[in-house]
């Protein structure tokens, strides 16, 4: 009886390696950026139907800041933006990540999680958009960015 045993070359593995290092690279450079858009709308008021770049509602903000950032295309309603990314547990939400509140299994507001409970939004008429802590209900997660990355590398 032969025993073969099978190995993966050193350099395949190298390769993956560098490939793993660069998509990473990538999706931190996406995030900063995103990060860095929300954060200079900050101030500006909500209106309902607003996309910027002067006013907000909620979906217009996220639809305007992954548009900006980093040139992805999302719709203009928080339901049909939950329905265009990657949905994600709770357990596995990262800044950049979308975060939806929803009312009867339907998404109906929408913001960029910020990292540390917190996220960034345009909440409702008289207010201006902002960063404050994620505040109760049900909520349902996405991730738009570098969806190769979300899909086949596990955090």
């Amino acid at each position: 009886v032969r025993t073969v045993t099978f190995t993966t070359p050193r350099a395949v593995t190298r390769s993956h390696a560098r490939h793993f290092r660069s998509v990473r690279a990538r999706h931190e450079m996406e995030v900063r950026s995103v990060l860095r858009e929300a954060q200079r709308q900050r101030g500006k008021p909500y209106s309902y139907g607003g996309a910027g770049p002067r006013a907000f509602d909620c979906s217009g903000l996220v639809m305007y800041v992954f548009s900006k950032a980093v040139g992805r295309a999302l719709p203009h309603n928080a339901a049909a933006q939950y329905h265009s990314v990657v949905h994600i547990k709770r357990s596995k939400v990262q800044p950049g990540d979308l975060v939806f509140q929803e009312s009867g299994g339907v998404p109906y507001h929408v913001g960029i999680y910020a990292g540390h409970g917190k996220w960034w939004h345009a909440p409702h008429s008289g207010t201006t958009v902002r960063k404050q802590r994620i505040y109760h209900g049900h909520k349902y997660y996405g991730r738009v960015l570098t969806t190769g990355f979300a899909k086949h590398h596990k955090h």
